[in-house]
């Protein structure tokens, strides 16, 4: 039986040789496919040697080459810039890996004892800065590390940090006036000490935050109604109305205090939650991997991977349809209207078309490939 994508990730990370050494010399690259092409998409992956990969894609979906990293990745900036993809490790790790476009290991940064990551980061348009979301060990409070990144090298320079206003900061996107970060506040006190136990269900307080990026003073903060502050708040999309869609995952056993889906258009004053249809609401087992706009700007994707499902929804909010596929997390849109592609712990990438009805055009499988949560467009 295939293992699912979490499964075989916590066996691989105890099958992992913790003496493993990249060489910053050398490129790590290994062809994994004769299609070649340019590169389109980017995702965390691992093998079932238990190694963990940074592993691009072309346009056709095949594997254009994996490089090997020495914990498991979560999300990744770019900058175009700096032909520069930054791999952000997983908490409560703390490894920044700098690739450039060819595959080839520029940098790998360790932050300071005492902070460790949250897995998702984002670049200045102008590709000069990388802004991470982070956890200050010591009092748990959320930071964001900003760092220059070096003309001359590409090389990342830690800069200075300031508040998340917040618990848990994990997705972090840029306003398009390049002005503020807009953060994700999960709520949720993890120290490293006690692997992911959750230290604060009682006191949760998650919220999405925006933070000028140059002074890193709080410019907005919004909070789920009332009875809901056990809903994690953990990805965005952001639209070009600035409308922000929310994911969540819930930690409460109360069904009509469960918010999987949110958005927020910039106007009202708190979160408004998205209806789940409620023969879904048990299905999805409170859980939402990921989420992505299409190039249109008119649908929502929406994946539930302990659900084995996909939710869609029109950029006003309503409800479309759902597809059922096993253990899907990753989503991206492509440059076609209404379409996507998705990956899964098995190895699939399938590409599908949100239209008036749903169709799934493509899958193409790789074997001995675990795609981890997210699927990010070069």
């Amino acid at each position: 039986m295939p293992l699912s994508r979490r499964t075989f990730l916590r066996y691989g990370a105890t099958s992992l040789l913790s003496g493993c050494i990249i060489s910053s010399r050398a490129s790590s690259l290994s062809a994994a496919s004769k299609s070649g092409g340019d590169a389109v998409f980017i995702s965390a992956s691992s093998d079932t040697l238990g190694r963990y990969h940074v592993t691009t894609i072309d346009k056709h979906y095949h594997i254009i080459r994996q490089h090997e990293i020495l914990s498991r990745g979560h999300s990744f900036a770019v900058s175009h810039r700096y032909q520069s993809i930054f791999c952000i490790s997983r908490r409560p790790e703390n490894t920044i890996e700098v690739i450039n476009f060819k595959g080839e290991l520029l940098q790998r940064v360790t932050l300071p004892e005492q902070r460790h990551l949250y897995g998702h980061a984002v670049c200045h348009t102008d590709g000069a800065y990388l802004y991470t979301t982070e956890n200050k060990i010591h009092d748990g409070k959320g930071i964001i590390g900003v760092w220059k990144i070096n003309d001359t090298s590409n090389k990342l320079i830690p800069s200075h940090t300031f508040s998340s206003f917040g618990v848990g900061p994990h997705d972090i996107h840029i306003s398009d006036d390049q002005r503020y970060l807009i953060v994700a506040n999960g709520g949720i006190h993890t120290h490293p000490n006690t692997g992911r136990k959750k230290l604060n269900l009682s006191t949760m307080s998650p919220s999405l935050v925006y933070i000028d990026r140059e002074t890193g003073q709080l410019h907005k903060q919004l909070y789920l109604p009332l009875n809901n502050h056990k809903n994690s708040i953990r990805h965005l999309a952001v639209s070009r109305r600035a409308t922000v869609f929310i994911a969540l995952q819930n930690h409460t056993t109360e069904t009509k205090n469960q918010i999987l889906l949110a958005f927020y258009d910039g106007k009202q004053k708190s979160l408004l939650p998205l209806e789940i249809p409620s023969e879904l609401e048990t299905k999805l087992k409170g859980y939402i991997g990921s989420i992505a706009l299409d190039a249109s700007q008119k649908v929502l994707a929406a994946t539930a991977p302990k659900g084995n499902c996909v939710l869609f929804y029109t950029a006003n909010g309503e409800f479309m349809y759902h597809m059922n596929s096993d253990d899907v997390c990753g989503v991206q849109s492509t440059k076609n209207p209404k379409e996507f592609i998705l990956s899964n712990g098995k190895g699939d990438m399938i590409r599908c078309k949100a239209d008036a009805e749903l169709s799934t055009t493509s899958v193409t499988q790789h074997k001995s490939i675990y795609w981890d949560n997210h699927l990010i467009a070069l």
